[in-house]
């Protein structure tokens, strides 16, 4: 246990003590919003660590597109797996799977 000094009225009271006896300043109260000042402060420094984080990878993913650009060859490749329609045995059309090998083999056949 701790004395302190009353914000209030400036008296020495103990650190323990939810009101100062001398004027009735509200010791718990401040302690209360002191906290809370306290956690937001850490939320706040969590947001703004993945604020920075996401624009970590949004940069890092805009310099690769730049420096990096997809080959003419693979480009087009994409593009006719995008334009021919895919269909099974009984004719309904199935684009996801096969249109993501044709892909996947466009990246490969273009390395």
């Amino acid at each position: 246990m701790a004395i302190i000094k009353c914000q209030e009225c400036g008296r020495e009271i103990s650190d323990t003590a939810d009101f100062c006896p001398h004027c009735g300043w509200n010791l718990k109260q401040k302690r209360k919003e002191r906290a809370q000042k306290q956690a937001q402060k850490e939320l706040d420094g969590c947001l703004s660590l993945v604020v920075k984080c996401a624009l970590g990878l949004i940069i890092v993913g805009v310099i690769s597109l730049i420096f990096f650009p997809e080959k003419p060859e693979v480009k087009k490749c994409k593009e006719e797996c995008n334009e021919n329609p895919y269909y099974d045995q009984f004719g309904w059309y199935t684009a996801g799977e096969k249109r993501n090998k044709c892909m996947k083999s466009c990246e490969i056949r273009y390395k």
